[in-house]
């Protein structure tokens, strides 16, 4: 996949720790999630090309994600970044951001950056109800529904508040 190659290529720190090859995916999320499985299952990551599996991967390609999006433009706060981040890489993780108290607040940025959660969500969801492995994370996909239900709901909330507020 393009992107994942062209984060490699960019980065040194990737580049001598993964060879990565095609993952027939030509969607960002799409492919962060391979990638997320592959790190969870050894033998899927190998079949895939993907090496050395260490637990620092997230980090640096965490900050060159975080860099990127900066470079498209994205109008929003950093809170709101690291959630999509989030989104894109864990779902663990996005558990956490979409049940706290606070994640209305993140919502209620923009709605550029509501579209990109939504999109990177619903791309999860895809990727498991067609994954070739879905019955080993059917608990994810399941887990991955519910939160794409409660984000809408809460971007429709933060929309209708934000509206209101004249």
């Amino acid at each position: 996949m393009q992107v994942i190659k062209d984060l490699v290529k960019d980065n040194s720190v990737l580049k001598s720790m993964y060879k990565i090859n095609e993952l027939n995916k030509d969607l960002l999320p799409n492919a962060l999630i391979e990638v997320s499985v592959c790190l969870n299952d050894k033998r899927h990551a190998q079949e895939n090309g993907i090496i050395e599996v260490k637990p620092f991967f997230f980090t640096a390609l965490q900050g060159e994600l975080i860099r990127r999006i900066k470079q498209l433009d994205i109008k929003c706060s950093e809170e709101a970044q690291v959630a999509t981040i989030y989104t894109l890489f864990s779902v663990e993780k996005y558990e956490e951001i979409c049940l706290s108290p606070n994640f209305k607040v993140v919502l209620d940025i923009s709605e550029n950056h509501r579209y990109w959660v939504n999109y990177a969500t619903s791309s999860i969801v895809q990727y498991y109800k067609h994954s070739v492995v879905s019955m080993q994370y059917d608990s994810h996909y399941n887990f991955c529904t519910k939160a794409a239900e409660l984000i809408v709901i809460r971007a429709r909330l933060a929309n209708a508040k934000s509206k209101s507020v004249i």
